[in-house]
């Protein structure tokens, strides 16, 4: 799944079409966070949304699955009718999953079909809405935002500053590229939990000193 099937990056050309809608969705299936319904994953939305489930009853997770296990659980006719090959695996899920998380994002509008109508995707609509609204439109301007700034940089200017990551690994926010990345990042910078141990490192020495004194 770590393959690149469709190429490389061109620098200054913002991938079109089929790629690009690729890319929206290798980069929505990671999810962000757990405090806004937009930064779910896009996957883990739609096999909610779907219903899908493990035999025990669990949520069927198409990000942690093992792709060999037997499907046990439902079969929306909005997944069964996107392929006619055999679906009898958790693998044969997640192709279904991303097939239909494909043809969400290239149309971008609610898909039609039973069990997917727009009122039964109340998880899926809002990173649907994220990707119309901020992630397409970065990606978009990536191409044009490289090619201004190499010549910025020969031309001896400031070229604005932004983080560094993969977009693919979770870091949607490193877009548009072209951009002068920063290997640290100050908003990350310390961790909540270094936080605390540095507070209580230095609440401890400042004890010390005064038993000392």
């Amino acid at each position: 799944e770590m393959q690149i099937r469709d190429g490389l990056h061109v620098f200054g050309r913002t991938p079109l079409a089929a790629q690009r809608d690729e890319l929206l969705v290798s980069i929505a299936c990671l999810p962000r966070s757990e405090l806004k319904p937009q930064d779910a994953s896009l996957h883990r939305a739609l096999a909610r949304d779907l219903g899908l489930t493990n035999p025990d009853g669990t949520e069927f997770d198409p990000l942690t699955r093992d792709l060999a296990v037997p499907y046990a659980g439902p079969r929306p006719t909005v997944l069964a009718e996107l392929s006619d090959r055999p679906w009898r695996t958790h693998g044969d899920t997640v192709e279904r999953v991303e097939a239909l998380a494909l043809r969400l994002v290239s149309a971008l509008s609610p898909v039609r079909g039973e069990g997917a109508q727009p009122q039964s995707l109340p998880h899926t609509q809002p990173v649907l809405d994220w990707i119309a609204t901020s992630l397409r439109p970065a990606i978009e301007a990536s191409g044009d935002a490289e090619r201004d700034a190499l010549l910025r940089g020969l031309d001896g200017r400031f070229i604005r500053p932004g983080p560094s990551g993969a977009p693919t690994r979770g870091r949607p926010d490193v877009l548009p590229t072209g951009r002068n990345f920063f290997a640290v990042d100050v908003r990350a910078v310390p961790t909540p939990s270094a936080w605390r141990i540095g507070q209580l490192a230095a609440e401890r020495l400042i004890e010390s000193y005064w038993q000392e004194a």
